[in-house]
């Protein structure tokens, strides 16, 4: 699909390395490794920057902050650590090399909190930042720290409040080695950590953009561990064109600006670097048009698969390597490929409170989305002002319903709360003085996803537009309200799943009284029927329109962990009908095509075509020497 928005590229990638391994409580083996080949990878695709390595707690704070106030604005910014580290209510603490005499209790006192280098860096207003985390993360434990995190006087220790926003804030993306509450498995016959050692394999991987680039990377720790270490990653992206390494021509990717503007192509001619050039230009301009043509033809021909397909628009004399980066972006993804034979869909939305504040627009989001997941194929169940026992009927009948090949979608608009790491959807008859942490009280949303991932479908989509309030304060539970709270209750995204929420940590999603819809919401509904959009790419659109629209007030974010680079909620119009009902995301429409035998595609000689087509692919993988329908083979 063609993007929405800009494609600003940053004109500076600068970068900072910490590789902890001389602890003196549990030393480790691989972080200097780590950071050594990190640094030399970052260097190669143009980052600017330094390596820090065995660092004590003080040196740790000061590089630290020479790193911060180095950001210009407009930078593409990456921090990785390798080390120890620990979490508390979903903050990260980087642990610094003299951590004897550090525990549960005084963790914030003598190690870094990385969700509050993350807001430092965000305060110099970089296009983008990249944190990259491989470390443990062991939940500190709730007894030794009491139930607030105990902080202490001092520079970097004092609680922060959130301020309000004046100004939109950069792209960032956080990039986790394993789940939350757990550590990275050990790989003692490698040179690296597992986490690091695939981030190096992809990481100069040319115009890849970032979130693909990590569904890749996570999909491989994945899959060597089988299953032991799943990396996940939190993201609010306001722009899809994220790149590490965004070089078009050769290894030079200085940061400069004349690099930027000789990269992107806007001024002059490619300079001769030198090495081979690729074939001449009439073989390129050749295999562009085959590969038009062999795109073009296993979007339709395969239109059971997810794909993404782009043309080429450029004229432009390209080096070879530089061809072959344009046409692997032209082909259908060969991993991930797969499309789920049905589309299933539970809306809730509570407005009419009791004995809390009421909403306006939840109601009318749940219906609109309800009514705009039909348009594209999805089986809906809708549920409006639902009592506790109603929701929890609503909910277990919904996930009943999902099976192996299922795209399962759940939305909640209305009030919610967190307690204990836990989050909590609000029922109507929710009674303020008996508190939210019961069952008897409200829904917890990590029970909801962990029953959905228990039915294993293709996908989860899990959306809450709600108050994610630290406490269940009552009057802190209405939508919208101000809260200066610190945490967030994460949800950790296994399998195929991304959540999405209305707001960014310590935030509420807001709504405003005279739209018919929460900003969330209503930004979700301008685009969410966008066909052969990457899901990735609708929430980065969102979360950029939510962000403008409230003058960053509000920001959403998404955590995820999928296995698929191409997953689509549109995946075309097929699937619509007259009458504004869905059939279920295409089941039917497959087994009538599956039963055409092609001939749809050549007059009854499909499988002409199909042999036609299969000799062109291959000329395709031998010219950019890469797999491209996922058989193995290349050519």
């Amino acid at each position: 699909m063609p993007r929405s928005f800009g494609n600003r590229r940053p004109c500076r990638k600068i970068a900072l390395v910490i590789g902890n391994a001389d602890y003196e409580k549990n030393p480790l083996r691989k972080p200097l490794n780590d950071a050594a080949d990190m640094t030399k990878a970052l260097k190669s695709i143009g980052f600017q920057g330094g390596v820090f390595t065995d660092m004590n707690f003080g040196d740790m704070k000061e590089c630290t902050k020479q790193f911060v106030q180095a950001i210009q604005h407009n930078d593409l910014v990456l921090f990785y650590f390798s080390g120890h580290g620990k979490q508390w209510e979903d903050h990260n603490f980087l642990l610094p090399c003299n951590n004897r005499n550090i525990n549960d209790s005084n963790i914030s006192q003598y190690a870094i909190n990385a969700q509050w280098l993350l807001e430092d860096i965000s305060k110099r207003r970089p296009h983008a930042i990249v944190f990259i985390l491989d470390c443990s993360r062991e939940y500190v434990s709730r007894d030794s720290a009491g139930h607030n995190m105990k902080v202490h006087e001092g520079e970097f220790e004092q609680p922060r409040s959130v301020p309000k926003a004046t100004c939109i804030s950069p792209s960032i993306m956080i990039c986790y080695a394993c789940q939350g509450g757990e550590s990275p498995v050990g790989n003692n016959a490698d040179r690296n950590s597992m986490y690091t050692k695939h981030i190096l394999r992809h990481i100069a991987t040319p115009r890849k953009q970032i979130q693909d680039l990590f569904i890749i990377i996570n999909n491989g720790v994945r899959e060597e561990t089988r299953e032991a270490q799943e990396p996940s990653t939190d993201t609010s992206l306001k722009d899809p064109d994220i790149y590490l390494c965004d070089a078009d021509c050769g290894g030079n990717q200085s940061g400069s600006n004349d690099d930027c503007e000789r990269q992107s192509g806007s001024d002059g001619e490619d300079q001769d670097q030198g090495g081979y050039h690729g074939p001449p230009q009439g073989n390129i301009s050749f295999m562009f048009c085959l590969a038009i043509i062999y795109a073009r033809y296993s979007s339709g021909k395969n239109s059971h698969y997810y794909h993404k397909t782009e043309y080429v628009t450029s004229t432009k004399t390209y080096h070879h390597s530089s061809c072959a980066s344009i046409l692997v972006r032209e082909m259908p993804r060969s991993s991930g490929n797969r499309r789920p034979c049905r589309k299933i869909a539970l809306v809730i939305g509570n407005a009419a409170y009791e004995r809390i504040n009421k909403l306006g627009n939840s109601s009318n989001d749940a219906v609109d989305m309800g009514k705009a997941l039909k348009s594209i194929g999805f089986q809906v169940d809708t549920g409006i002002d639902l009592k506790l026992g109603e929701m929890a009927s609503y909910i277990k009948r919904f996930v009943d319903r999902i099976e192996g090949d299922h795209l399962a979608l759940f939305f909640f608009a209305g009030h919610g709360s967190q307690l204990k790491d836990q989050n909590y959807l609000i029922p109507t008859d929710y009674s303020p003085s008996r508190g939210v942490d019961s069952s008897e009280q409200a829904i917890n949303a990590q029970i909801v996803l962990r029953e959905m991932r228990k039915r294993n479908p293709f996908c989860v989509v899990f959306l809450l537009d709600c108050c994610r309030n630290f406490d269940a304060r009552p009057q802190e539970l209405q939508r919208g309200a101000t809260i200066g709270s610190r945490g967030i209750g994460k949800m950790n995204a296994r399998g195929n799943t991304i959540i999405g929420f209305g707001a960014k940590p310590g935030k509420s999603s807001g709504e405003y009284k005279s739209e018919r819809n929460g900003h969330y919401t209503k930004h979700l509904l301008e685009h969410i029927a966008t066909p052969n959009m990457q899901i990735q790419d609708l929430f980065t659109i969102v979360t950029k329109e939510v962000a403008e629209w409230t003058n960053g007030d509000q920001e959403p974010w998404q955590t995820g962990s999928l296995r698929y680079e191409d997953i689509y909620l549109c995946d075309g119009d097929a699937y619509s009908n007259d009458d504004g009902s869905a059939e279920s995301g295409g089941s039917d429409h497959d087994e009538e095509y599956d039963g055409q035998d092609d001939t749809k595609y050549g007059g009854g000689h499909g499988n002409s075509k199909d042999k036609l087509m299969n000799d062109l692919k291959n000329r395709l993988e031998l010219f950019i020497g890469r797999d491209l329908d996922g058989d193995g083979k290349i050519g």
